[in-house]
């Protein structure tokens, strides 16, 4: 396979009539082909499984390389932006409402949290979200004070 077409000799007879259905049975294979991946893709995502995520996402986890993700970036501006206000936010309960707040902000911009899970990333629930953007609002809190 190279490129998504698959390459094996095709057997020509000197007929231009069987030259022309041969390529059009092939024609017809790939083109039948790639509908079945697209069926098959189509399914997986249908499933809540996500193949791989767009820049705009914004990724759950652990792992440092997370952290220079365009999604990721961008939650970090905001939070920086944002950091002075929550930081000036007293009761516990309205920091977490604070922190929901920004996590529905990045959802109505199209992002998406989302976590690694073994062969798919998903889409986590608003409460991990928002523990997310509270630890990044904390941690720019800590990083910016003298």
């Amino acid at each position: 396979m190279s490129f998504g077409i698959v390459i094996h000799p095709m057997h020509w007879s000197k007929d231009d009539d069987e030259q022309e259905r041969i390529m059009n049975r092939y024609i017809e294979e790939q083109r039948q082909r790639e509908a079945q991946l697209k069926q098959e893709f189509d399914e997986v995502v249908s499933l809540g499984h996500i193949p791989y995520p767009s820049p705009k996402d914004i990724l759950v986890g652990n792992s440092r390389q997370y952290h220079g993700y365009p999604g990721n970036l961008e939650m970090d501006r905001h939070v920086q932006e944002l950091s002075e206000q929550y930081g000036q936010i007293e009761d516990r309960i309205d920091k977490t409402v604070f922190a929901l707040s920004l996590v529905k902000t990045l959802q109505e911009q199209g992002r998406r949290f989302l976590q690694r899970m073994d062969d798919h990333w998903a889409v986590v629930e608003d409460q991990i979200a928002s523990r997310k953007v509270a630890q990044a609002l904390r941690i720019f809190r800590r990083k910016s004070k003298p």
